[in-house]
């Protein structure tokens, strides 16, 4: 009797060591199969090669072993590509890489099923600016040229954007309140087909951000003719802000950040966040965003939502200043 006792209490004991242990061995196995990174932009964007260099850094340097893969959604100004994984399982295998256009702009002019606070920030990235970019022929060299022009061929000139409500459409509506002008905004599936309607000649500028339109400037097939953000862009210091003309421009930056489905597990946000930061931390990442443009701008995922927060709060001011309504987010 005594035996079949000391038996039973070793297959209990056995019984709760194994119940005990699977869990946090699960749990330290994450990731255990591939991760898609989704970019709601068409390729050629700088979300998507960025993107991809990270892909790339995941692998080479056994950050994620199991692989990384970058899938291109784009449609709806990245809302698609932003929809998909929100409605993807909250188990850290399917994120988004994007800019901040799908869910701090977008919720706020459009009716859609989600907003800012339909996710999981896992952790931001990077920083660009805006520039205001023409043929590399066209006929104005400056600023004072281009507004010239402008009033004198009113409502005739074009200038395209990635897409509607994007940040350079943004942009767009700030340079129209600033010189009082009006332009035919013309817009596009992301900023790579923007930037061949320019050199192609079948609009007069476009505002992109400045790596997005690079290899057409050291073409010679385009031209910064000025910065849309408050101050001059140091990686292209020649390039005057519209400030310096006295336009009373906002600013429209964008970040780049990575973004899991709500309700997604913190500890494995925090495993994530722990891999991104160890591959945007490498040299070869830094010297990718200042090679188009960009600035290195870690924020964690603990401090990341109240970031969100505060840049919603201040593009709401911004589109309520541009008599756009808004709605609540």
């Amino acid at each position: 009797m005594k035996n079949e006792i000391r038996n039973w209490t070793l297959v209990t004991l056995i019984i709760l060591c194994i119940v005990g242990i699977v869990p946090s061995t699960q749990a330290s196995e994450f990731p255990n199969r591939g991760i898609t990174l989704i970019v709601p932009w068409p390729p050629g964007s700088t979300d998507g090669i960025i993107a991809q260099k990270i892909a790339n850094i995941m692998i080479e340097k056994q950050i994620c072993p199991p692989g990384m893969q970058v899938v291109f959604k784009p449609g709806g100004t990245g809302t698609v590509g932003f929809a998909e994984v929100l409605r993807s399982n909250p188990d850290g295998y399917t994120l988004l890489y994007s800019s901040n256009g799908p869910f701090v702009l977008q919720p706020l002019v459009k009716d859609l099923p989600f907003t800012s606070k339909s996710l999981t920030p896992v952790i931001q990235t990077a920083k660009y600016d805006w520039v205001l970019g023409v043929q590399g022929d066209a006929p104005w060299k400056t600023v004072p040229e281009f507004i010239e022009y402008a009033k004198q061929h009113p409502g005739e000139m074009t200038i395209g954007s990635p897409g509607e409500y994007t940040w350079g459409h943004i942009a767009l509506l700030d340079i129209q309140k600033a010189t009082g002008l009006k332009f035919r905004h013309v817009p596009f599936a992301g900023s790579a087909p923007a930037v061949v309607a320019l050199v192609g000649g079948h609009v007069n500028a476009i505002l992109v951000i400045a790596g997005d339109l690079k290899a057409q400037v050291a073409a010679g097939k385009a031209r910064y003719l000025a910065a849309v953000e408050p101050q001059r862009n140091p990686y292209y210091p020649d390039v005057p802000s519209l400030k310096e003309f006295n336009l009373p421009v906002y600013g429209t930056y964008l970040t780049q950040n990575v973004i899991a489905p709500k309700d997604t597990p913190e500890n494995i946000i925090a495993t994530l966040h722990g891999m991104f930061k160890k591959a945007i931390e490498t040299e070869e990442f830094k010297s990718l965003v200042k090679d188009v443009g960009g600035f290195y701008n870690y924020v964690g995922y603990k401090e990341l939502p109240g970031e969100i927060d505060k840049e919603v709060k201040r593009i709401s001011v911004l589109l309520e200043g541009l008599g756009k309504e808004v709605k609540s987010n």
